[in-house]
């Protein structure tokens, strides 16, 4: 496997002279990261967000959210915050909500946040995509089409794409343009942050992490076969 620090990743200005992209973990950050996938693999609702979480570490993305983090009334499993998660990892955050946090290696990118969830409008939704690292013309998108999911059940943007290629999409963080130039970039896109999830979880020595990418890969592509 390459390492997660190859030079074709996207560099952040401010991040130059950090300690990311993180190549190897401590005992403690391998112990709470396997608790986060843990815990997300009975949610999933928010299944992604270990997976988010590690292309921060990458630095191949900018922030992501963390919500709640709960665990089953019966399991043993220790219990982990979304600010431990955050601060063992020695990285940024602003609470978004009560259930919510925004993690980011940098202060001045939890800035560009909106300073209210009470009030989502059009302009919270750029500040909030920006803060993320969303592409513009997607996020424009997704204002324009006021969804929220990325649905592609009845898109006529589909055709001529393989299925198998197409799950791929699934490792993007925002909802692409449903037009073949938005679904062509999410694929590669895609592509590129699972080849990360791989490359990382192997120098994490972490295998759950590769695991459950593949969990998240399999089940769009099930979903994908039965449209």
């Amino acid at each position: 496997m390459s390492s997660v620090s190859r030079t074709s990743r996207p560099v952040f200005v401010s991040d130059q002279q950090s300690q990311f992209p993180l190549e190897t973990l401590s005992e403690e950050q391998r112990d709470v990261f396997r608790r986060f996938i843990t815990i997300r693999r009975e949610d999933w609702f928010n299944i992604h967000q270990p997976i988010w979480f590690a292309l921060v570490l990458t630095r191949d993305r900018p922030a992501s959210l963390i919500s709640t983090l709960e665990t089953h009334p019966e399991s043993d499993l220790p219990e982990v915050s979304t600010t431990e998660l955050a601060e063992v990892f020695d990285l940024q955050y602003r609470r978004l909500s009560d259930d919510d946090i925004v993690v980011s290696r940098t202060q001045w990118r939890l800035d560009m946040l909106p300073t209210s969830d009470t009030d989502v409008n059009n302009a919270f939704h750029r500040r909030y995509g920006c803060t993320l690292g969303y592409p513009r013309y997607d996020i424009e998108k997704f204002i324009e089409n006021e969804t929220v999911t990325c649905d592609w059940d009845g898109s006529l943007s589909l055709e001529g794409f393989d299925k198998k290629e197409l799950a791929y999409t699934t490792f993007v963080p925002y909802q692409p343009a449903d037009s073949a130039d938005g679904i062509k970039r999410a694929i590669t896109t895609g592509k590129s942050n699972r080849q990360t999830i791989a490359e990382c979880a192997n120098q994490w020595r972490i295998p759950a992490l590769d695991n459950f990418a593949n969990l998240i890969y399999y089940d769009e592509l099930t979903k994908l076969t039965l449209l």
